[in-house]
């Protein structure tokens, strides 16, 4: 061997996996594989090579390129990463579905694996990625920037900052995950008023919101009921808010029913709030067939505004 091991090692690898010892010395005496991890977000086309088997977009090269002269590299069109940590897709595919998943990575740098998270995330998800050394956090933040998802964001934190944000990585909201962010921010921050839209809703028709009614329901209760938990006197302090919440799950429900068929369960649900415009002129479509339910929704996003509260 041209590697010098300890002798120990050698004594306790040929102890503890007889059959294998060999091969893994051979492996350490050998030349590294070399793998990289493409980003489908900026090029289609996977680089060349044998796929790694644990990781969607991992490749193994033939041989060492020179990856500085490579615009590509520098792009982001791909990450030097060793196979091995790309396992890290494997774990957690076998836990969970990443996609639009909130992932917390407290020792990030130098972005071999959060760059892995932001693509698994995708669009809809975000990934905090925390390196406690600063020096280290700007070459995480630069990788960051190279791999151009636009879902991450940096902090250079100690990592006991995040101990208070458990609630934020809650992995039973799926739909209203946003919601349930927003309103914390607004209990726990001040904020000034803006009269003006930041953001517009574009509606097409495969917009989840229609799609997860039902959905949309479960979640507005639950984060109402953490909320409870999170902030005694909850109620007592924001009727308006618990009063929205309340009616708004009502409404979701009763949609996923008319949709299914049982419109006279869906006017049961809204019968307490048909003083608004809004649900007054539902409980009058749920006399139709739910099957109306989307040109109807197309309609209604053509009324004025003070019939859509």
């Amino acid at each position: 061997m041209t590697v010098s091991l300890p002798e120990a090692f050698i004594r306790n690898i040929r102890r503890d996996i007889p059959g294998d010892a060999d091969a893994l010395f051979s492996v350490l005496d050998g030349t590294p594989p070399v793998s990289v991890r493409w980003n489908p977000y900026k090029t289609q086309s996977p680089a060349e090579g044998i796929p790694v088997a644990w990781c969607r977009y991992g490749r193994y090269l033939p041989e060492r390129p020179s990856f500085t002269t490579d615009p590509l590299f520098h792009a982001g069109a791909y990450y030097v990463q060793e196979a091995s940590s790309m396992f890290v897709e494997h774990l957690l595919r076998s836990t969970t579905e990443p996609e639009g998943a909130r992932i917390l990575d407290l020792c990030a740098a130098p972005g071999g694996k959060a760059t892995l998270y932001s693509t698994l995330a995708g669009g809809d998800g975000i990934v905090i990625a925390n390196e406690v050394i600063r020096s280290r956090a700007l070459i995480l933040a630069d990788n960051i920037r190279k791999w151009g998802i636009g879902n991450t964001m940096v902090t250079n934190n100690d990592p006991a900052h995040f101990a208070g944000l458990g609630e934020w990585f809650d992995e039973s909201l799926n739909v209203c995950e946003e919601a349930d962010v927003f309103y914390r921010i607004a209990k726990t921050w001040e904020l000034d008023h803006v009269d003006e839209p930041l953001t517009r809703w574009r509606v097409h028709g495969v917009n989840t919101t229609f799609r997860k009614f039902g959905q949309f329901a479960d979640e507005t209760l639950r984060i109402l009921d953490k909320h409870r938990k999170l902030y005694p006197g909850y109620d007592r302090d924001y009727p308006d808010l618990v009063g929205i919440l309340t009616r708004r799950a009502a409404f979701q429900k009763a949609v996923t029913l008319w949709r299914e068929g049982n419109g006279a369960e869906a006017r049961r649900l809204v019968a307490p709030y048909v003083a608004s415009p809004k649900l007054r002129l539902f409980w009058l479509a749920s006399w139709l067939p739910g099957s109306l339910f989307d040109p109807l929704s197309q309609l209604y996003f053509e009324l004025p505004g003070f019939l859509r509260k």
